[in-house]
């Protein structure tokens, strides 16, 4: 059965409409787990809470157990917002962890993620609804990697941004920040966000 997802004007988005209505649901524990999702919750966000110290992983994987993609590969203390079955393969049928400490997991639908609009902030990696819809400038850490990348409808996952300081500046400064223009047009409609640190979104100048 397809959902019906509201764009910003009101009218219904078929496309965004085809993700699960995942009801949302909270997990917590301690060391490595593999959480098997709800049937039919091939697709949602995750907001993942890692505490201590240490490697931490989390991943999606398909009826074989076999990983169909990397959503988070950081070091604790983190918390951050990702995705997992954007491709729309409808593959995905648990999520697997490695950290030794407690964390927690919050998984919801896509439908649910927040709007991305000309006037946003945030911090570390986040999930959005695209309702920017033209050139923004995005300002973030100029001492860490900072990714953006756009979900269409009509063309496959576009990096629309994507910054590494050793390349792109040969420098990394401490505390430092970086402004770029992006492109965020209406054809994309999911935006994902990988950040080190706080972010924000303005209209260009």
């Amino acid at each position: 059965m397809t959902n019906e997802a509201a764009d910003s004007s009101g009218a219904t988005d078929t496309w965004l409409g085809m993700y699960p209505d995942v009801e949302s649901f909270e997990v917590s524990g301690e060391g490595n787990k593999v959480i098997e999702l709800p049937a039919g919750a091939w697709a949602g966000t995750v907001t993942a809470s890692f505490d201590g110290d240490g490697p931490a992983s989390l991943w999606p994987m398909d009826d074989t157990g076999a990983p169909t993609g990397t959503m988070v590969r950081t070091t604790a203390p983190y918390t951050g917002t990702t995705a997992f079955g954007l491709d729309g393969a409808e593959d995905t049928r648990a999520l697997s962890l490695q950290f030794d400490g407690s964390w927690t997991l919050s998984v919801s639908s896509l439908l649910e993620a927040p709007e991305l609009t000309e006037a946003t902030t945030g911090d570390g990696d986040a999930v959005f609804l695209n309702h920017a819809h033209g050139m923004v400038d995005m300002t973030f850490p100029g001492d860490g990697d900072f990714n953006v990348t756009a979900y269409s409808e009509y063309a496959a996952p576009a990096v629309v941004l994507g910054f590494l300081p050793l390349y792109d500046i040969g420098e990394i400064v401490s505390g430092s920040t970086q402004t770029r223009a992006v492109d965020l047009d209406q054809d994309a409609r999911i935006v994902t966000i990988h950040s080190t640190g706080p972010w924000r979104v303005a209209t260009t100048s």
